[in-house]
């Protein structure tokens, strides 16, 4: 029986095109995908970090106490407390919250007051690849707003 030359298939040569082809297609979405995921761990924390403050800063209000936004050394990790006598360090914690691995927090204490005003200062969520997004808490208003570097 005779084959004719349209019924004879696919060559070696035309398989293993396809698949370089989709090997190359499948490296290029798994790097992308992993970039993409680095930095919407980093702008997840920078939300969760700015929801923290705004809750410590209602919290500060609402209950006419003093509250405190406090970043652990580790930069892993961070908490709320309310302050009940600052000179004797009397305070009692409200909330602890860590950070994924990947990315470190920096930042100095911030006190909030029952009037809404604060001690101000910035909170910087760094990554393992350098890009930071920055929390700023106005010292005089209260007011946290996110920049990003």
């Amino acid at each position: 029986m005779r084959v004719s030359r349209g019924e004879k298939g696919f060559t070696l040569l035309e398989l293993l095109l396809v698949l370089l082809i989709i090997s190359l297609t499948s490296a290029v979405v798994y790097v992308s995908v992993g970039i993409s995921e680095r930095k919407a761990l980093l702008r997840d924390t920078a939300r969760r970090i700015f929801i923290t403050l705004r809750y410590a800063k209602e919290m500060a209000v609402m209950q006419r106490k003093v509250m405190g936004f406090v970043v652990e050394d580790d930069g892993r990790s961070y908490s709320i407390i309310q302050i009940n006598d600052d000179e004797r360090g009397d305070y009692q914690l409200v909330r602890k919250g860590r950070v994924r691995r990947g990315v470190v927090i920096a930042g100095k204490d911030i006190v909030f007051y029952p009037l809404g005003n604060s001690t101000g200062g910035t909170v910087t969520v760094i990554d393992n690849e350098g890009r930071r997004i920055s929390i700023v808490v106005d010292d005089t208003t209260g007011s946290i707003e996110v920049e990003k570097s």
